[in-house]
């Protein structure tokens, strides 16, 4: 976790290193999306896409395959990992919606509400990054990492316990259907 040699640097680059969170982001706007009533069958179109940014830029985002496949149901978009159909996805459920969702998954840092977010320019540890995603995994419930579980004194007897932070982030209905996605 500190590199190649931990006597040359003491990085430690799980929970200090800050990465592009990239598509381990999309299964959260996908998740809101189905909070929302928003079912995995509904078709949206990859195509094209140009928007202008309220700076006046434009923003036109590509798929990692360089190439649009039309109509394509929300399931296939997120399996295949298209990103013209999440930034959609995105757009539609709304920026403002979608930031104070993604922070209880555990993401704290800087979030914006720009449609390049939906792709995961956010930044976060490798030990946030998998937090949020074990959502998943752990039926719909965040669960804050710690790395001591319990202190023994010699003698065997623990003298400190971690009290585990968690929260319920998705019902166990709604984690399903995720996992099942996923």
């Amino acid at each position: 976790i500190g590199g190649y040699n931990f006597k040359e640097s003491q990085f430690n680059r799980a929970l200090v290193a800050q990465r592009q969170m990239g598509s381990s982001f999309k299964p959260m706007v996908y998740a809101l999306a189905l909070r929302a009533g928003i079912e995995m069958d509904t078709v949206f179109v990859d195509e094209p896409l140009e928007l202008t940014l309220a700076n006046g830029t434009v923003y036109t985002p590509k798929n990692w395959t360089n190439r649009f496949d039309g109509p394509m149901k929300l399931v296939r978009a997120l399996t295949t990992s298209n990103n013209i159909i999440t930034i959609k996805l995105f757009l539609k459920l709304g920026g403002q919606y979608v930031v104070p969702w993604v922070r209880l998954f555990g993401i704290t840092r800087e979030l914006t509400e720009y449609p390049s977010s939906a792709l995961g320019t956010a930044e976060a540890t490798v030990e946030e990054n998998a937090a949020a995603f074990n959502v998943f995994a752990n039926n719909g419930v965040y669960v804050k990492p710690y790395l001591v579980e319990w202190v023994k004194d010699a003698g065997g007897t623990k003298v400190w316990e971690a009290e585990p932070e968690f929260r319920r982030v998705l019902d166990s209905r709604l984690n399903a259907k995720m996992v099942n996605l996923l």
